[in-house]
């Protein structure tokens, strides 16, 4: 079941029973590639998701969660189950999504546009890069990877926001001959070539 699928049924579901809701949900990928000594040393490609429900009732909340999307009547159970047996005098609200808010550029994409050759074809170039360079002795590691992370929080008062971001890695662990000796330089970066 999709994302909106799943929370336009909760929100109807727990409206039904007299309760508020209020979803979290957060949606992860993770894509990595890694040299070790100019070899293929690991290839990462994950996606993961989750999300966590609140249900509100006189001042009063109760919680689930859940990784897998097949059942909004048993993450509101056990949300709803959570609720009966806390006790606490604190008084919880929802914020109800009004006023204003930035519109931030955080996603651009550009790592997931390329092919696994195309992003192979970059870590590769890196690494002959590195071990080009005469003061370079060795190139022990080279990691080409990114991240896209995606979070929504809505709810049945009218809080409906999204946020989504990405982030690009490009790491070297290098051998340096400084002087004639070898230095190991932790993380460089390469400047002034095209990759």
């Amino acid at each position: 079941m999709k994302y909106n699928e799943f929370k336009d049924k909760i929100f109807k579901l727990a409206k039904e029973k007299g309760f508020e809701a209020q979803i979290l949900y957060s949606k992860n990928y993770e894509f990595s590639l890694r040299l070790a000594n100019g070899q293929m040393d690991e290839y990462k490609d994950a996606n993961s998701s989750s999300i966590s429900l609140k249900v509100l009732k006189d001042g009063k909340v109760g919680s689930a969660s859940t990784t897998i999307f097949d059942s909004p009547e048993k993450l509101l159970e056990e949300a709803i189950t959570n609720y009966e047996i806390i006790d606490s005098e604190e008084e919880n609200l929802f914020y109800d999504g009004s006023g204003e808010y930035l519109d931030i550029k955080s996603y651009y994409g550009d790592f997931e546009k390329l092919s696994v050759k195309e992003k192979m074809e970059k870590l590769n170039k890196m690494y002959e890069i590195a071990s080009s360079d005469e003061n370079i002795m060795m190139v022990p590691m080279t990691v080409l990877g990114h991240q896209v992370r995606e979070i929504s929080m809505a709810n049945t008062l009218g809080l409906d926001k999204t946020y989504k971001g990405d982030g690009d890695m490009l790491i070297f662990l290098l051998l340096l001959r400084i002087n004639h000796h070898v230095q190991d330089s932790g993380m460089a970066l390469l400047q002034n070539q095209k990759i």
